[in-house]
């Protein structure tokens, strides 16, 4: 893989890991791809893909989050091979979809958190377990966006 260049942009934003599985296709394309999200932050996220996708390129994402389908738009700020046949993508969100990607990080921390803690309960629950239970058990009072009112 060699030495990483100099990025245009420098990072800001706490990453938070995720191995949670998300949707994504080129803009333009019909039918979406499946992978998984490795991890996301207030500006951006990044996930594994089959093919390369090449920097500049528009791509929308869809995530299930807490039983709601969150889409964004961004822009491919970076893509390396990471295996034979595998790349990893980080993908800049566009503007406006920020607050999204707030949610998505509010939420996906409960979830991880709430695995995390039943972990050590000697309970060994994947992403999608958690969230099930996290869901049933908190998502009723996990505080709205102000701008849901």
């Amino acid at each position: 893989m060699g030495r990483r260049s100099n990025r245009p942009y420098r990072r800001r934003y706490m990453r938070h890991p995720s191995c949670m599985p998300i949707e994504f296709r080129r803009v333009g394309a019909r039918e979406p791809l499946r992978n998984e999200l490795r991890d996301i932050s207030c500006a951006g996220l990044s996930f594994r893909a089959q093919e390369p996708l090449a920097e500049g390129e528009m791509v929308e994402v869809r995530l299930t989050v807490l039983e709601h389908e969150v889409s964004a738009h961004g822009r491919v700020a970076w893509c390396h091979e990471i295996e034979r046949g595998v790349w990893r993508v980080g993908l800049l969100l566009s503007d406006g979809q920020t607050g999204h990607a707030v949610r998505m990080v509010e939420q996906l921390c409960h979830i991880e958190l709430y695995r995390e803690q039943q972990r050590h309960k000697g309970r060994q629950l994947t992403t999608e377990e958690a969230a099930r239970e996290w869901i049933a058990r908190y998502a009723a009072g996990f505080p709205r966006p102000i701008d849901e009112d």
